[in-house]
């Protein structure tokens, strides 16, 4: 009734590092289940196409604001206060996105190295395999939730 190489019939798995590791602790990974890395690829590349797309629209929109904007500057009519205070808070308002778009293509970008590297689906800081549902949720996701809460609490990048 042994369950494999060196199996106590119990169901266990010996050879463990004690923290969800497979075998071996983090060379054990072969062992364990593997995430779809087939399924993941396509979701992170297609999300990438609509990241750079969304990026691409909202260059061309802020480029058409400074425009606008230069365009008005440059006008004998006077600006109410309020109008330029619209207006640079929506150019923030367009940085700000642009900013997080950016920072979005760089995680999933980081995803497609992972998948490429053999590593995607294992939480670098524990090295336990992230639950295939948060994988799921969040093709992109780097650590396991336990793992990015405690980094998000010391204020580190996600």
């Amino acid at each position: 009734m042994a369950d494999g190489p060196g199996g106590s019939g119990r169901g266990e798995q010996g050879g463990g590092g004690g923290r969800g590791e497979g075998p071996g602790g983090r060379e054990g990974r072969g062992l364990e289940a593997r995430p779809d890395t087939g399924r993941a690829r396509a979701r992170l590349e297609a999300e990438r196409r609509a990241l750079l797309a969304s990026l691409d629209r909202q260059r061309q929109e802020g480029r058409l604001v400074s425009e606008q904007l230069g365009a008005q500057e440059l006008s004998g009519y006077d600006q109410h206060q309020a109008d330029l205070g619209s207006q640079v808070e929506l150019r923030a308002k367009e940085l700000g996105l642009r900013r997080r778009l950016e920072e979005e293509l760089v995680e999933v970008e980081a995803a497609l190295g992972r998948i490429d590297a053999g590593t995607y689906g294992f939480c670098p800081d524990c090295g336990r395999p992230i639950p295939p549902a948060r994988l799921e949720a969040m093709p992109r996701a780097a650590r396991c939730a336990e793992c990015q809460a405690r980094q998000e609490e010391r204020g580190g990048p996600s």
